[in-house]
């Protein structure tokens, strides 16, 4: 009876291993974690959400414009490879963009059986260009470290200077993403704090994604990570970060409190056939699970949409945890704007470190006047005119966009520059 009983945990202990290997997604992992070592807080959440179920059924949120959200990158390297590119940093929250505002290539066609249930969400990101003591930025910061990797014991100290991390800028208004190198044994790509957390800790209020699984470029997708090579990790995470639990609901036949989205019984992999699961267990329709949503664990290239109650959960939370962000002076528009250069007329490298190379072909652009804005269209440094060669040197000033100027009786042109010293 022993030995029976012995190889019913043994078998039992290796499902639950198996089932932890499959985890992609830390948030539900962490949260429970948190709630089983306070379960004060685990009540006091539970009250938040009967305050959001009541917030949903009012709705007062419904006729918001579109809601702009800066974004801070912290890039935490120890190798040059970890040291992710402002590319790919960018080619980041263009996907986001495509994702939260159903502009994405792979959305589904409108003869889908799913397609009625999805739409735009009226969230858009930038990367900031004013930090949080009002001065200029590129919305990214890169901190060299000491660790070889992140394991999962460490995953919050990704988030703190004083243990080989970075702190986070006011959570209150931005959206924080720590890019790093997390344990290569692990498959968890990213977690995200639920934002009922926000007013208990904010300090660690963000996303923590791996260096594999940002953007599609540069990185993205090597070391084993091919499935997460579009960019949707960060979609996920936002979506936890804006109070949307799996679709599976963390449980066998979960609730994930959203009632357009199909019961699963768990998570799915890969890129499962339509219709997939069909009337299964947990009560779904004929048309089966949801697996193309983006907080399923499917891999990038399936994952195609937020539904309706998606994102209404999303827009609650926002006015009801993140509603300082809805006017966070963390990115202003530019006052500048940017033209064509003419064809006679070099400027590089940009980004740059602080010296810029001008390069004139042609006379008319000699005798041009040279100056230098920042996005409220003050001009922080002037040049003089343009030769046929020369360097400008903005080495004094910080990192952040700014626009040169050129202006001579044939043109008047502005072009974009971003500083960024690593």
């Amino acid at each position: 009876m022993k030995k029976r009983l012995l190889l019913i945990y043994l078998l039992l202990a290796t499902k639950m291993l198996s089932l932890q290997a499959q985890e992609k997604c830390y948030t539900a992992i962490r949260r429970a974690k948190i709630e089983a070592d306070k379960p004060e807080l685990k009540a006091l959440f539970e009250q938040k959400e009967q305050v959001l179920q009541q917030f949903l059924a009012e709705k007062p949120y419904a006729k918001r414009n579109n809601t702009v959200i800066p974004v801070v990158v912290h890039v935490l390297y120890k190798l040059e490879e970890e040291n992710i590119s402002d590319e790919q940093i960018r080619s980041q929250i263009k996907v986001l963009n495509e994702d939260f505002g159903f502009t994405n290539k792979n959305k589904l066609d409108d003869s889908h059986a799913f397609y009625k249930y999805c739409a735009a969400a009226g969230i858009e990101f930038k990367l900031a260009n004013i930090d949080p003591s009002g001065n200029p930025t590129s919305g990214i910061t890169r901190t060299k470290t000491t660790k070889d990797f992140w394991n999962e014991e460490e995953f919050e100290d990704v988030k703190f200077s004083d243990y080989g991390g970075v702190n986070n800028w006011d959570p209150s208004s931005y959206l924080n993403i720590w890019v790093a190198n997390l344990d290569t044994s692990s498959d968890i790509l990213g977690f995200a704090i639920l934002p009922d957390e926000l007013s208990k800790n904010p300090e660690h209020d963000g996303l923590v994604i791996r260096h594999e699984a940002l953007g599609n470029v540069g990185t993205a997708g090597k070391n084993g990570y091919g499935s997460a090579n579009l960019g949707r990790t960060a979609t996920h995470e936002i979506g936890h970060w804006l109070n949307l639990k799996h679709i599976w609901g963390d449980a066998v036949c979960g609730n994930d409190l959203v009632a357009d989205t199909e019961p699963a019984d768990s998570s799915n992999s890969d890129c499962p056939k339509f219709p997939h699961h069909p009337k299964n267990s947990c009560g779904s329709s004929e048309n089966g699970e949801m697996f193309m949503n983006y907080m399923d664990y499917t891999s990038d290239d399936c994952m195609s949409m937020f539904t309706i109650g998606q994102i209404e959960r999303m827009k609650a939370a926002l006015s009801l945890y993140r509603s300082k962000i809805l006017t966070s002076k963390g990115y202003v528009s530019a006052t500048i704007t940017e033209n064509e250069l003419p064809n006679y007329v070099e400027i590089y490298p940009n980004p740059s470190k602080g010296t810029i190379n001008l390069h004139i072909t042609n006379e008319a652009g000699l005798n041009a006047f040279i100056s230098l804005v920042d996005i409220f269209g003050k001009t922080v440094k002037t040049f003089g005119t343009t030769t046929n060669k020369m360097s400008l040197n903005c080495e004094e000033l910080p990192n952040g966009v700014y626009f040169i100027q050129l202006q001579n009786a044939e043109f008047n042109t502005s072009l974009k520059l971003i500083l960024n010293r690593e």
